[in-house]
This record gives C-alpha cells, sequence and structure tokens, in this order.
C-alpha cells in the first residue's frame, strides 16, 4: 500500500517538511479575498489609480460599473508575486455588461489598477478562463 514507507523515506520527507509549511504559509497569506475586498469598498477604502482612471474613461466604465463588479464579483486569478502589492483579477457584472478589475490589497486599502470589458474571443465559461 502507498501508506507504507520505510523508514529512511520518511526521515527524508519530515526534512522538507518546515519548508513546505513555511511556503504554504507565504503562499496562503499573499492571496486576496473577495471578502475583504467588498469590506474595503463598503468603508469607502477603494482609491483608483491614474492608469485605471484612464482605461475607465476610455472604455466607458464608471464609478457604479466597478462597485457593481466587486459585489457581483469573484476572484478568477491571484497575482500573488505582482509588486508592490500582490493582486488579483475580479469577474464581476454591471447590468449584464461583464467586467474584470485588477485589484491590489494592502490591508486596509483596495487599489484598482485596470478595468476593462472582457473579449469573448479570449475567455470562455462565462468570461472566467482564458481560452
Amino acid at each position: 500500500s502507498w501508506w507504507i514507507f520505510k523508514t529512511s523515506e520518511v526521515k527524508k520527507y519530515t526534512r522538507t517538511l518546515p519548508f513546505l509549511f513555511l511556503l504554504w504559509l507565504w503562499y496562503t497569506n499573499n492571496m486576496l479575498e473577495m471578502q475583504d475586498i467588498i469590506t474595503h469598498k463598503d468603508n469607502g477604502n477603494i482609491f483608483i489609480t491614474q492608469h485605471c482612471d484612464i482605461r475607465m474613461r476610455d472604455r466607458n466604465i464608471t464609478n457604479d460599473d466597478i462597485y457593481n463588479c466587486i459585489d457581483t464579483g469573484e476572484i478568477i486569478e491571484q497575482y500573488e508575486n505582482d509588486m508592490p502589492l500582490p493582486s488579483c483579477l475580479v469577474c464581476g457584472y454591471s447590468n449584464k455588461r461583464p467586467i474584470h478589475i485588477v485589484v491590489s490589497d494592502d490591508g486596509s486599502n483596495v487599489y484598482l489598477i485596470t478595468a476593462y470589458e472582457p473579449d469573448s474571443d479570449r475567455w470562455k465559461n462565462n468570461y472566467k478562463e482564458r481560452k
């Protein structure tokens, strides 16, 4: 059975467990949660970067569209290695219009990095998976 290990194998794996635990801890601490994003939005701790502001105007996306996207959205991709803060891609809807936003969270505030309407030629499964 695969449950049985030789003593030498157990020793080999136990040496790597502390490293794997630290790796898991780092990875899970860099993951953004949708509830945190919603809470920061509800508390008024949401900031639009200059880049996002320009893109929103170019793409006719309003602040209300962003709020609706967050309220109806779900995180579809995590970018935990982004700098200076981890970020994520949120897919949500505003008046049946699909919207993607990239946001980062510093623990107190949400920062909108960009916003766009996803292209059906590049996305599948209700705009939640890349083709």
